[in-house]
C-alpha cells in the first residue's frame, strides 16, 4: 500500500513512489506490463506477481492464498474489483471461453460421428457427464447452457 494507489476506474495500480531509484518518472504510470496470457504481472521486491492478486490485496487486505482470482467477464487484463471474485481451480475452469481446438464453436458441444449427431457434455468434478445428442449443435448447446446455469452456478460462462 505504500508502493501503489488503486485506480478503480482503469482498475490498474500506480506507482506511488519509484519503483528503483533510477526511474522517478514511473510515479504516476501504470504498475506492471503485459502477461504473456493477457492479464497484466507486476515485478516487486525481486518477485513477479500477478497484478490481480495485487489489486485484492491492495482493496480487501487480505492474501488470498491458495484460492484463485478470477475475472467474472473474462478478460484478464481488467482488473477493476468489481470483476475480480475469489474462485477454487475448478470454478476459475467453468468460467473460461470454448477453447482454440473447439471444432463446434459452441462450449460443451462437439460432433458425435458414430451416431451423425451433436454430443452436448458438461464437466464437474473431473467427470464429463454426457447431456445426451442433438440433431444440430445449436440444440445441444441449449442443453449446455441449462445444465451450466444449474451446475455451475455464478460460475457458468456461455458467451463463447
Amino acid at each position: 500500500m505504500e508502493r501503489f494507489n488503486y485506480d478503480s476506474s482503469a482498475g490498474r495500480l500506480v506507482y506511488k513512489i519509484p519503483p528503483c531509484q533510477n526511474q522517478p518518472q514511473r510515479v504516476g504510470q501504470f504498475a506492471g506490463g503485459k502477461h504473456s496470457e493477457g492479464g497484466w504481472i507486476v515485478s516487486f521486491k525481486n518477485s513477479c506477481y500477478l497484478h490481480c492478486r495485487l489489486v485484492w490485496m491492495f482493496v480487501y487486505g487480505v492474501d488470498p492464498e491458495k484460492m484463485e482470482i478470477d475475472h467474472i467477464n473474462g478478460d484478464r487484463s481488467d482488473d477493476r474489483i468489481d470483476n475480480l471474485r475469489l474462485a477454487t481451480r475448478q470454478q476459475q475452469q467453468w468460467n473460461v471461453a470454448a477453447t482454440a481446438s473447439n471444432t463446434s464453436g459452441y462450449k460443451g458441444v462437439g460432433y458425435y460421428k458414430r451416431t451423425g449427431k451433436w454430443r452436448a457434455y458438461i464437466r464437474k468434478d473431473n467427470i464429463n457427464k454426457s447431456l445426451g445428442y442433438f440433431n444440430t449443435k445449436e440444440d445441444a448447446y441449449a442443453a449446455y447452457v441449462e445444465a451450466s446455469k444449474q451446475l455451475h452456478g455464478d460460475f457458468h460462462r456461455v458467451k463463447q
